[in-house]
């Protein structure tokens, strides 16, 4: 907001709704997980099995997770892995300019011809020089905390123009420093196989974190990790490795068992590693201390490693061991752990031993009480058992797993000694429930949408459809999807507009075990009286005259329109052609939107512009606009641009907060306040924002009063008043005003305008 007034005290009352969005204290930051979906742009490894995708949101969510625990704010891209969580480039990057973070940064891994790993940083550079300096200090560290964990052979910070040769579209259109880590090579297969360890990922993901607290200067973390790949000095891979990461040769050892143990020899955590080719073992959150891990491999000699430990730094023990095919087998694990209690009576049984073994012979030395019939099941080289029971446990019951002696290894050695496992069921049977329903009860619908209820468990088809009945009875079919837990029902045609309808799931419905729901569901919906969406009003309006020449298009909307299409059906022109828009903004408000674009280029002083609208538009539920909009509107003639400022906010807020004001009312205290802003600016460095709330639909007054009221002087015919960024929600404005002893209320006009504009009086409509 900026003032160009003379002649008397003046305070300002108006009343601005802003779209309200979270408060955040201290740092805020942006992750971005690449790509997302199994799309086109995914990348993956079939020799693996690994996805991009799938890799950089594990890594971004434990980023968020350790950002958050250290007071951080935030916000995320996509918190999923499915089609329309891929977003635009140019969304993220205005999802991060829109929300102000400090700093963005967005997630990924290579990939080349598999000859190649190495970690790469990339910033947006401009003229070959970085767009952001701060953006090129973080690669840096990035670059280094990020190769020190894994298993690159070295570390590249760069511009992404000079590296590239196009600037990255992630980084773009950022309005504050951003980086992209690549941070090593998926199609490297040993990496590849690496990358399929959660917890290889999750070392990734601290180096991240730690490379914030260098950037910001804080002390380092508290904790270390210890971690390592576990190899087999005799046996090479039979795919490519490079010479520079030549450990890369030797076979992983699968399976491994790892447990630390504190000074005093007390055990303080177990690591079992899993099956996926990669050797790796980890412990996280350790003080800095001296260690001992003790690395149990099956086939081989075990080792012990002694570990001294400093706070906010990893300690990697790589470790090749002797094979010894004389040792007995073991037992690395047992689930559910032995002596755990109110286990769901459907679990299974799944033991994990330290070698392949002899499955008839196991098979027979198996003995669980109370008896059930099940299967057994054998998987990742005979050295995993499951047994799944075909009928629950009784509940409040103990479950003993008696191993007896008799099992064997592959080679016919047998167990050292018999083992014994229990655990206790739960006190009642996890019933399935229906977790969600699409509507879900007291909804409405459009008459195009599918009806879907989802399950808490595994259920019995057949059973469910049987249990399904829906008032008043609609033909079409149901699909069973997502392994019988998600129940998808297809109308033949429309449902009728404005009805209520009852979905009825009786009891009968049956899990997989043949328990049913406790009790019948009902879900309630409506159809809606709306088959296509409307327009309520737009901003300008038709054969306005005398628009703001900063103005914002907005449209309002009867139904949530879809913003990612809606660019398409706009057409502007003006006196020099075609206008170029924006990507739009749309704010959603119940079953209303808003949707506000702006045009690339200055409007024309005294143009004339026709907006039209085509049927084409959509809502998120594929309703298209009943009828194409057209409209014409004329900009002012002039700027307002001359006179003198008396307040440009870049000296700070010397305005009392609008609650603490007498006059004041009708608003949510906590939601009402002032800030010093740089997001939307008609001066040079900063405005005055408002953001507020009413608490109720009754009027309510907001007002805005200067610690030292603003003097001004002039002829009767000074214009005066101050620059305002409307949004359309045409609540009233006016200034509060001082002049000769009297005080004086003078309204100005409804906010009924997108954008700023200059708004006041002269002087003589003062006095």
């Amino acid at each position: 907001m900026r003032i160009s007034v003379n002649k008397c005290s003046v305070w300002l009352v108006f009343m601005i709704l802003m779209p309200l969005s979270a408060q955040f204290q201290g740092l805020k930051i942006m992750v971005n997980p690449g790509h997302g979906g199994h799309d086109s742009d995914d990348r993956y490894i079939p020799e693996t099995g690994f996805w991009e995708s799938e890799g950089n949101l594990t890594k971004g969510l434990y980023l968020r997770n350790l950002l958050r625990d250290r007071g951080a704010a935030v916000i995320m891209s996509r918190t999923q892995n499915r089609t329309e969580d891929d977003l635009p480039l140019s969304d993220i990057d205005r999802i991060a300019n829109e929300n102000q973070v400090d700093f963005f940064h967005s997630i990924h891994s290579n990939a080349s011809n598999g000859r190649a790993n190495y970690t790469l940083m990339l910033y947006k550079e401009v003229n070959g020089q970085p767009a952001f300096t701060q953006a090129k200090y973080m690669g840096t560290i990035m670059a280094d905390k990020i190769h020190d964990v894994n298993y690159t052979d070295r570390a590249v910070n760069s511009g992404d123009m000079s590296w590239l040769g196009f600037n990255l579209g992630v980084l773009r259109t950022l309005n504050m420093p951003g980086t992209l880590s690549e941070g090593s090579f998926h199609d490297y297969i040993p990496e590849s196989w690496r990358l399929q360890n959660m917890a290889y990922r999750y070392h990734e993901a601290q180096a991240i974190m730690r490379s914030f607290l260098a950037y910001y200067n804080e002390p380092t973390d508290t904790f270390g990790v210890i971690a390592g790949v576990a190899r087999d000095k005799n046996k090479q891979v039979n795919y490519y490795y490079l010479s520079s990461l030549s450990d890369d040769k030797y076979q992983p050892i699968n399976n491994v068992r790892a447990t630390v143990y504190d000074n005093s020899g007390n055990a303080l955590k177990e690591y079992n590693g899993d099956f996926n080719n990669n050797g790796f073992y980890y412990f996280d959150s350790l003080a800095a201390g001296d260690y001992t891990v003790i690395m149990d491999y099956g086939d081989y000699t075990s080792d012990t490693i002694s570990v001294t430990l400093s706070r906010g730094v990893s300690v990697k023990k790589n470790r090749k061991p002797m094979a010894q095919n004389d040792l007995p087998p073991r037992i690395f694990a047992v689930e559910p752990a032995s002596g755990s209690h109110n286990i769901d009576p459907y679990t299974s049984i799944r033991i994990t031993f330290s070698q392949s073994m002899n499955t008839q012979k196991t098979d027979s030395a198996l003995n669980v009480t109370p008896h059930r019939r099940g299967g057994l099941n054998w998987s990742n080289n005979n050295q995993i058992l499951r047994f799944t029971p075909d009928s629950a446990w009784r509940i409040t019951d103990t479950v003993n797993i008696h191993l007896t002696a008799d099992a064997q290894n592959s080679n016919g050695i047998a167990l050292a000694e018999a083992y014994d496992a229990y655990f206790v069921t739960a006190d009642h049977f996890n019933r399935p429930y229906i977790t969600s329903s699409q509507p879900a009860d007291g909804d409405s619908i459009t008459i195009y949408k599918k009806l879907a209820i989802t399950f808490s468990q595994k259920m019995r088809g057949n059973s469910v459809l049987s249990a399904i009945s829906l008032h008043p009875e609609v033909s079409g079919h149901w699909q069973i999807k997502d392994d019988s837990t998600r129940f998808v029902f297809v109308p033949d045609s429309v449902w009728q507009a404005d009805t209520p309808y009852r979905l009825t799931v009786a009891p009968d419905a049956l899990n997989i075990w043949r328990v049913g729901l406790s009790d019948s569901v009902y879900i309630d919906f409506k159809t809606r009286k709306r088959n296509a969406l409307y327009l309520r009003r737009h901003i300008p309006a038709n054969n306005e005259q005398n628009v703001t020449h900063q103005t914002e298009l907005f449209f309002e909307f009867e139904g949530l329109v879809n913003g990612y299409t809606a660019r398409d059906h706009i057409r502007v022109t003006g006196p020099d052609g075609e206008v170029r828009l924006k990507s739009p903004t749309v704010f959603n408000f119940d079953e209303r939107s808003i949707m506000t674009l702006e045009s690339y280029d200055a409007w024309a002083l005294d143009g004339e512009y026709h907006i039209t609208v085509d049927r084409g538009l959509q809502d998120i539920d594929s309703l298209y606009l009943a009828d194409s909009i057209d409209f014409t509107f004329r900009i002012e003639k002039e700027r307002y641009i001359d006179g003198s400022v008396l307040e440009d906010f870049s000296a700070g807020l010397p305005w009392r907060p609008p609650v603490e004001h007498p006059l004041t009312s009708g608003v949510v205290d906590s939601l009402t306040y002032i800030l010093q802003t740089a997001q939307e600016k008609i001066s040079p460095i900063f405005s005055m924002g408002l953001s507020y709330a009413f608490s109720g639909k009754d009027s309510g007054r907001i007002v805005l009063e200067r610690e030292t009221p603003l003097t001004i002087q002039g002829a009767d015919s000074t214009f005066w008043g101050a620059w305002i960024y409307g949004n359309g929600s045409l609540h009233r404005l006016a200034f509060y005003l001082y002049a000769d002893g009297d005080s004086l209320l003078r309204e100005i006009r409804p906010i009924d305008w997108v954008g700023w504009r200059f708004t006041g009086l002269t002087l003589d409509s003062v006095t």
